[in-house]
């Protein structure tokens, strides 16, 4: 258990790190990406999951609560940065793809159910304070009685980057 700008592992200890819908919480992200690379075996891998709020087609909970999406925008890297942060970090083959849309489609007050609407259920609610919260939801409140259609349309991609196999010996020259 530690902080993931200052990992207690020495250089070169893995083979293979995965952060999953991590990053965001991270103080300095691309100081993560620098740090895993260190901790990388040469031949290791590094991949990161998670969402970029820049991607979303569609989210209720930025419709309902206003600082949601500034909030999220603010907060996570793009997937792009995360590819930018790789590369001068030292990785190689870096791709990134989308590995699953996750879809939500709620009718009227079904959305009163959902788990993901509660204050604490995830970190971009968590962060809004309960007089925040408590104007979100009754704005939800109020469309839910005219039943009106709540969609997530959620796409969770993967950069993967690996340290060169040969990255010891090139060190050494």
């Amino acid at each position: 258990n530690a902080r993931a700008n200052s990992l207690p592992f020495r250089n070169a200890s893995f083979d293979f790190i995965f952060c999953v819908n991590a990053v965001h919480h991270f103080d300095d992200k691309p100081g993560f990406i620098r740090d895993a690379f260190t901790l990388l075996k040469p031949g290791g891998g590094l991949a990161i999951v998670g969402i970029d709020p820049r991607t979303i087609r569609k989210r209720y909970i930025y419709d309902y609560f206003d600082t949601t999406l500034p909030t999220d925008l603010a907060r996570y890297p793009s997937f792009g940065q995360i590819v930018d942060a790789m590369s001068e970090a030292g990785l190689e083959d870096i791709n990134h793809r989308i590995l699953h849309v996750w879809r939500d489609r709620l009718h009227g007050r079904e959305v009163l159910s959902d788990p993901f609407l509660q204050h604490d259920s995830n970190s971009t609610l968590a962060l809004l304070s309960n007089e925040q919260y408590r104007i979100g939801l009754e704005r939800i409140n109020e469309a839910a009685k005219a039943n009106a259609v709540f969609e997530t349309i959620l796409p969770f991609g993967m950069t993967t980057g690996r340290r060169s196999p040969w990255d010891s010996i090139l060190r050494l020259t």
